[in-house]
C-alpha cells in the first residue's frame, strides 16, 4: 500500500472504527414486561434516604410485593442513571419473619438503567415477599449548587403502590423542601422548611403504575459540595505504572541500535529492488515486484515496447536468468513469458497475482528475521496491556463500586481500536526509512487523531454510571501512549543494521547528490538513470531520482524498442516510464474481478420538570 494511501485511510479507519463502537456497544432498552403475565401490587415501599453535604445519598428500601400474574419468578428494580448519577454498594436480601435471608439477584447495566434482578426462576405467582434493597449514589452533575431534586418514589412502577412511607434526612445547611405527588405536576401537595428539623418524613397512599413523588430541597449556599469517587482512577494509577514500566523496558531492555549509513552508489550486496523494498520497510509490495521487469531490463535480459504506454509489449532476449539469480527472479521470469518470447501485460491482467504473491513469500522467507524475536514478543505484550487498561478500568471498577454480578462486557470491545492503533504505529515504525520527513509528520498526526476520535468514543459510549469523564481520558491517554510506545520494542538484529545502513546510505545517494556529480557519472555510464530508477520507485524517492535529472541530457534506454520512432525527451521518456510502470503494477497484481448473483419501552426517573424531574426513584417491573 502506498503511503499516500495509508495517510488517506487514517481518519477512515478511525471513523470505521467509532461507527463499530457504536453500533456494537449501544444495547437495545427493555421494552415493559406483558402486564398479565407479571402483574403485580406493591402493597408497602418503606423507604429511607441519608443525604450527605457531598451529595452522596444512602437508600434502604423495604418492598412488600404480591405476585398476581400467572407467571411470576420474580422483579426487576430499575435505578435510573441518566441524570448524573452514580449508583455503588448495591445489596439486596429478602425478609423472612424479620431477619435477612439471602436472595439470588444479578445487578445488570442497560442504557440509562441500572436494574437489579432480583428472585430465582422458581415460581411465585399467588404469593408475597418482601424484599431489602440498599444503594448509596451520588450526584455528580448538579444543576443547581444549592439544591437537590429526588425523586424520592420513582415514576417507573409498572405495578402500583397501595402504600409508601417515606423518610429523609437532610444535612446541615437545609432551608425548605417541597413535594410534588403524581406525574407532571406543577403545584406541591406539602412544603417542608428548617424549623421541621432535619428530617422529613411522610406517607403515600394509593399511587397508581407510572405515578411518583418528587422532592425539591433547597440548602444554604455552599452547604452542599460533590463526592470525589478515588476508585475509578485505581486503573489509571495502573495504567500509569504500566506506562511507565513501559519506558522503562523501551530504554533499558530494549535500546535501539541507531543507524549510521554511509552514501553509496551502488545498489547494496547485488540486491534486486525486491529485496531493498522488503527490507526497507519490512514489506513486500506488489510495485515493488514489478519493478522488477526495468531492472531485468537494465541488465539486457529483456526489451520493452513502449509505443503503447497503456499496455507495454515486452520482448525476451534470454531464454533464463542467470543460474545465480535469486529463485524468486527466476520463477517470476519463467511465469511471465511462459506463453512466448512476446508478451503484451494485458494479457496478465487478472491472471499474474499468483506469481506475484508465490514471489512475496520466497523474498519473505529469505529476508525473514529481521527483528529479534524477544522484542517482537515483548511488544505485543505490551500493546495487549495498553489496551487492557481501557477494558478492565470499566470492568473493574462496576464490580468494586457497584456489585461483583456487574461486568460490563461491551468494554471489551475497546480492544478493538487498541489493536488498530498498535498496528498503524507499527505500519509507521516499519515504514520510517522510506518515508519522506513531512509525510512520517503526518501519518504520526494522522494516529493521533485516530486515537482522539477513538477516546471520544470510549467517552461517550462508555456510561458515566460506571466512570466519569477524567478518568476516562485518563485510562485512554495512558492506554494509547502505552500502545505506541510498545511498538517501538521492536528491535533489528545486527545483521538487519547493516543491511539497512547500506540502503539508507544508497537512499541518501538519489536523495542528497548534486547534479553536477550526477552528470559526471552519466559520463561513465550512460544507462545510470535508468539503472536506479527500479530502486528509487521501491524506496519510494522516484520522484526526487527525476526532478534531478530533470535538466541533465540522458540518452534513451538501450532496453527501449520503440517502432514508433527515438525518443530523445527526458520529460517523454520519464512520462513513458512511469506510465507504463503503473500499467505493469495494476495489471500483474490485480485479481479476477467477483460477481454476486443475488409496543415501546418504558423507563422510570427522567430528569427535567416536576413530577419526575430529580435524581433516582426509578420503579419496578414484573418477571
Amino acid at each position: 500500500m502506498k503511503t499516500k494511501t495509508i495517510l488517506k485511510l487514517l481518519p477512515i479507519a478511525a471513523a470505521v472504527l467509532t461507527a463499530m463502537i457504536f453500533a456494537l456497544i449501544f444495547m437495545p432498552s427493555r421494552t415493559a414486561n406483558a402486564a398479565g403475565a407479571y402483574s403485580m401490587t406493591i402493597n408497602n415501599f418503606d423507604v429511607e434516604y441519608v443525604i450527605g453535604s457531598d451529595r452522596t445519598i444512602a437508600v434502604e428500601e423495604r418492598v412488600e410485593i404480591s405476585y398476581e400474574g400467572t407467571s411470576n419468578t420474580g422483579f426487576y428494580r430499575d435505578l435510573p442513571v441518566n441524570a448524573g448519577d452514580r449508583v455503588f454498594d448495591v445489596d439486596v436480601a429478602e425478609l423472612d419473619g424479620g431477619n435477612e435471608t439471602a436472595v439470588e439477584y444479578s445487578v445488570e447495566l442497560n442504557d440509562d438503567l441500572l436494574s437489579l434482578n432480583i428472585g430465582d426462576d422458581t415460581l411465585k405467582s399467588g404469593e408475597v415477599h418482601t424484599y431489602i434493597i440498599r444503594y448509596n449514589f451520588a450526584v455528580t452533575a448538579p444543576t443547581n449548587p444549592d439544591a437537590l431534586f429526588l425523586n424520592v418514589v420513582g415514576f417507573g412502577s409498572e405495578a402500583p403502590i397501595a402504600h409508601s412511607n417515606i423518610t429523609v434526612r437532610l444535612p446541615e445547611g437545609f432551608e425548605s423542601a417541597k413535594l410534588y405527588v403524581g406525574y407532571n405536576t406543577r403545584v406541591p401537595q406539602k412544603e417542608f422548611s428548617a424549623a421541621d428539623g432535619n428530617v422529613i418524613s411522610f406517607t403515600l397512599d394509593d399511587l397508581k403504575a407510572f405515578n411518583g413523588a418528587t422532592l425539591d430541597m433547597f440548602f444554604a449556599e455552599g452547604a452542599l459540595g460533590t463526592r470525589f469517587d478515588i476508585v475509578p482512577y485505581i486503573m489509571v494509577f495502573v495504567g500509569c505504572a504500566v506506562l511507565a514500566a513501559t519506558f522503562v523496558v523501551k530504554f533499558l531492555v530494549f535500546p535501539q541500535r541507531p543507524l549510521s549509513p554511509v552514501v553509496n552508489f551502488e545498489p547494496p550486496r547485488g540486491y534486486d529492488p525486491v529485496v531493498v523494498g522488503k527490507l526497507i520497510d519490512n514489506k513486500v509490495e506488489g510495485g515493488d515486484v514489478t519493478s522488477l521487469i526495468f531492472y531485468w531490463a537494465s541488465k539486457g535480459y529483456l526489451k520493452i515496447d513502449l509505443s503503447n504506454e497503456s499496455d507495454p509489449l515486452l520482448i525476451r532476449v534470454v531464454q533464463q536468468l542467470p543460474s545465480n539469480a535469486p529463485e524468486h527472479q527466476r520463477a517470476m521470469y519463467d511465469a511471465l513469458f511462459s506463453g512466448g518470447d512476446m508478451v503484451k501485460i494485458s494479457a496478465w491482467a487478472g491472471k499474474f497475482y499468483n506469481v506475484i504473491e508465490n514471489v512475496k513469500s520466497k523474498v519473505n522467507a529469505r529476508h525473514a528475521n529481521l527483528y529479534t524475536k524477544k522484542s517482537l514478543i515483548a511488544s505485543a505484550c505490551f500493546g495487549i496491556a495498553g489496551g487492557l487498561v481501557m477494558v478492565l478500568a470499566p470492568i473493574l471498577t462496576g464490580m468494586i463500586c457497584i456489585h461483583p454480578t456487574l461486568i460490563y462486557f461491551p468494554a471489551m470491545l475497546a480492544i478493538l481500536p487498541a489493536f488498530a492503533i498498535y498496528m498503524l504505529a507499527l505500519t509507521v515504525y516499519y515504514m520510517k526509512n522510506r518515508l519522506k520527513r513531512n509525510t512520517l509528520i503526518a501519518m504520526c498526526a494522522g494516529i493521533a487523531l485516530a486515537c482522539a476520535l477513538c477516546t471520544a468514543a470510549y467517552c461517550i459510549l462508555l456510561p458515566s454510571a460506571i466512570m466519569e469523564l477524567a478518568p476516562k481520558i485518563l485510562a485512554c491517554v495512558a492506554a494509547y501512549i502505552i500502545v505506541a510506545v510498545s511498538v517501538t520494542f521492536i528491535t533489528r538484529t545486527d545483521e538487519y543494521t547493516e543491511q539497512l545502513n547500506e540502503i539508507v546510505g544508497f537512499k541518501n545517494f538519489i536523495l542528497y547528490t548534486e547534479k553536477d556529480r550526477l552528470e559526471a557519472m552519466l559520463k561513465d555510464d550512460p544507462e545510470l538513470y535508468y539503472k536506479i530508477l527500479p530502486y528509487a520507485q521501491v524506496m519510494g524517492v522516484s520522484d526526487i531520482w527525476e526532478e534531478k535529472f530533470k535538466d541533465l541530457e540522458i540518452t534513451p534506454p538501450a532496453w527501449l524498442s520503440d517502432p514508433a520512432g527515438t525518443i530523445v525527451s527526458f520529460a517523454v521518456i520519464n512520462r513513458a516510464v512511469r506510465v507504463s510502470s503503473d500499467v505493469m503494477r495494476s495489471k500483474l497484481v490485480s485479481r479476477p474481478s467477483s460477481r454476486s448473483y443475488s409496543g415501546g419501552s418504558r423507563h422510570g426517573g427522567g430528569f427535567g420538570g416536576r413530577g419526575g424531574g430529580g435524581h433516582g426513584g426509578g420503579g419496578f417491573r414484573g418477571r
